[in-house]
């Protein structure tokens, strides 16, 4: 069965009632799906529906949240969603799609490490048992390689880092791909000497399974602290008045500081002034109490101004540019 994503947009309870009536027993979804889901199929729309069906949900695609798998659980436990369907898979089209897989009929295992280490040291150091959860960041195991793939987290000299070190993910195989066609400036800059294609993503290794911290060029540096967009984003999506999945967290380098500073682009609908002030009051406390950070500018902008890729990934790159364009140079007209 074939489903239009426009189609599924407009009503997500369908791909549900799909799984019901096909008795479909596998579904990829990207992290920001289960959260689309979540939020907008009503009570009413799960009376008669089942999942039991399932043998697994693979979150793949994105960043993979343990917070955002909870809540789905939550929501769809009365459908027949149970804690061993939520699974997780790191996934790339240059290696025909799979790379990593976690173990079949087990939740995706939850790895707690101090926020401190991981912030200031690149390290991912477990948690303590009675650690407070301010200091601790989780992350989801995207399981451990498939069969004839290999992992190896390195730095920018292609040298190998040891377990718990993050560091960008390489990956080598015979399901990779050979280049990109016609582009052999791409080709040669995507690999090391010997054959390892850099991902561009960030992550470690911890007993074998891989760990997606975030993408390179989605860092925000910060007096020499490294914070992730995706990181930021979650917590700005959740806070009432701001669109769910519609937040983007940039990077600017700020000549003032001598630094990088934190812009955030959040859509919302129809707001009072008074509540656009109470919405960023609570934003910059949220990211200052969870990520021991401070943002910068904030700029809120209407329903469908982020600019998303085909597969519903946010676009950082797109949206900066969008946003030096319509934004910056908008109030450097009116300064002059």
């Amino acid at each position: 069965m074939q489903m239009s994503p426009f189609d599924w947009v407009l009503r997500p309870v369908m791909l549900l009632e799909a799984i019901d009536r096909y008795k479909g027993t596998l579904s990829f979804l990207p992290n920001f799906a289960y959260e689309f889901l979540r939020s907008s199929v009503r009570a009413s729309q799960m009376e008669s529906l089942s999942l039991s069906s399932l043998r697994g949900l693979i979150n793949c695609s994105e960043p993979v949240s343990n917070r955002t798998h909870t809540h789905f659980l939550e929501k769809f436990q009365s459908a027949g969603i149970r804690p061993d369907q939520l699974w997780a898979c790191y996934a790339m089209a240059e290696n025909v799609f799979a790379v990593t897989q976690s173990p079949v009929g087990i939740r995706a295992t939850v790895d707690r490490i101090k926020r401190e280490s991981f912030t200031n040291n690149h390290l991912s150091l477990p948690s303590e048992p009675d650690q407070k959860e301010t200091n601790i960041f989780e992350f989801v195991s995207c399981g451990r390689p498939i069969k004839g793939t290999e992992i190896r987290i390195m730095g920018n000299d292609d040298r190998i880092y040891p377990e718990r070190t993050i560091g960008e993910i390489c990956i080598r195989g015979n399901s990779l791909f050979d280049g990109y066609y016609s582009r052999d400036d791409l080709t040669q800059s995507a690999f090391t000497s010997n054959g390892w294609y850099k991902t561009g993503d960030l992550g470690y290794i911890a007993d074998g399974n891989l760990f997606i911290t975030g993408r390179k060029k989605s860092l925000i540096i910060v007096q020499g602290r490294n914070f992730y967009s995706a990181d930021i984003e979650a917590i700005v999506s959740e806070i009432k008045g701001v669109i769910a999945g519609r937040v983007v967290a940039l990077g600017m380098w700020d000549e003032r500081l001598g630094t990088e500073s934190i812009t955030i682009l959040a859509e919302t609908d129809n707001i009072t002034p008074q509540l656009r002030g109470k919405i960023e009051l609570e934003i910059r406390q949220r990211v200052a109490q969870e990520l021991d950070c401070t943002v910068g500018e904030m700029h809120f902008v209407p329903p469908r101004w982020l600019i998303k890729s085909t597969s519903g990934k946010i676009s950082h790159s797109d949206n900066k540019r969008k946003f030096l364009k319509e934004i910056v140079n908008r109030k450097s007209r009116k300064n002059a």
